[in-house]
């Protein structure tokens, strides 16, 4: 019965956490969002998100450059029903030269979290990746992507990679 309902709903929200959870290189205060909150007697309901939460030159993953760019979760009657997050990596293999400053090359990915705790994360080239790998020179098209999904027992690769190869052989001089 509608009329007997009690709880708090708001189509939008932005939280925007005191000036003492700033990132210190910056004035910008760290704030989330979330979108058709629900609270009642059933619990939380609503999607929390979040933007630019950890930048590139800040983040990394084994020694990759990483950022997350993004991070949204979804909850229901306070059970998490879908989540996820995306962002950019560099890869060492890729490095650039831009005004005599070496950079790597940015991927953009994105990975979600199932509620039965499926993973799936997938790396995808932003533009043409060019590089040297084994004495052969590839391009990687933007259409090539690298991914990985399972569960807490295992992950499972497949890359569907899309581009050209090219292989230089020297030749000994007599």
């Amino acid at each position: 019965n509608a009329a007997l309902w009690r709880g708090v709903y708001a189509k939008k929200l932005d939280i925007i956490l005191p000036k003492a959870f700033k990132d210190r290189t910056t004035s910008e205060r760290i704030a989330f969002g979330v979108q058709d909150l629900l609270i009642d007697n059933n619990g939380i309901t609503g999607v929390f998100y979040g933007e630019n939460l950890l930048p590139i030159d800040k983040g990394s993953a084994s020694g990759w450059k990483f950022s997350v760019d993004s991070i949204r979760l979804a909850l229901e009657a306070n059970h998490l029903t879908r989540a996820g997050f995306g962002g950019k990596i560099g890869l060492p293999i890729t490095k650039i030269e831009t005004n005599g400053t070496t950079r790597n090359k940015l991927l953009e990915y994105s990975a979600i979290i199932t509620p039965g705790s499926g993973y799936l994360c997938r790396v995808i080239t932003k533009d043409s990746l060019d590089f040297d790998l084994w004495k052969a020179k590839v391009i990687l098209q933007p259409n090539s992507y690298i991914q990985l999904a399972g569960n807490e027992d295992g992950l499972k690769p497949e890359a569907m990679l899309h581009g050209t190869m090219g292989i230089v052989a020297r030749s000994m001089g007599t």
